[in-house]
């Protein structure tokens, strides 16, 4: 059995530098705001700079992880408002097709009645993921482009 679970390189997450550029910035576009509106400049004028520093600190709190499990494909989402995990069982991929392109794998997985997933792997994961999809899945079910 191999390593579980598999994280995704569709995975956003910012790392440290970025959120702290972006907690900066955020923080800098309010008081500049402040500082203009202390200073005579209307709301109207101010509201593209405060909506942008709103933006950056909000996004210093966003990541997205997917990831293969035991259970199916999880995609969570969080984010400073909520936290979101999305679960897609095995039971409901009708067929996931693969296809491998510049070193890398992105698989699909299509669920019964609608859209399903896209999740991309390294190269590095390529053998391990189809491993696990194989263990979890037919072979009628995987096809490979």
């Amino acid at each position: 059995m191999s390593k579980m679970p598999i994280e995704s390189v569709s995975s956003r997450v910012f790392t440290r530098r970025k959120k702290w550029i972006l907690a900066v910035l955020g923080v800098y576009l309010f008081i500049a705001s402040f500082f203009m509106f202390s200073s005579g400049v209307s709301f109207g004028e101010l509201f593209h700079v405060i909506f942008v520093g709103a933006i950056c600190l909000y996004l210093t709190t966003f990541e997205l992880r997917m990831f293969i499990t035991q259970k199916g494909m999880v995609r969570e989402s969080k984010t400073m408002l909520n936290k979101k995990s999305e679960l897609l069982p095995w039971d409901d991929v009708s067929y996931v097709t693969i296809v491998k392109k510049k070193g890398a794998m992105t698989a699909y997985f299509a669920r019964n009645e609608s859209l399903g997933w896209k999740m991309k792997f390294s190269e590095d994961q390529s053998n391990e993921v189809q491993g696990v999809l194989r263990l979890f899945l037919s072979a009628e079910k995987l096809l490979e482009i």
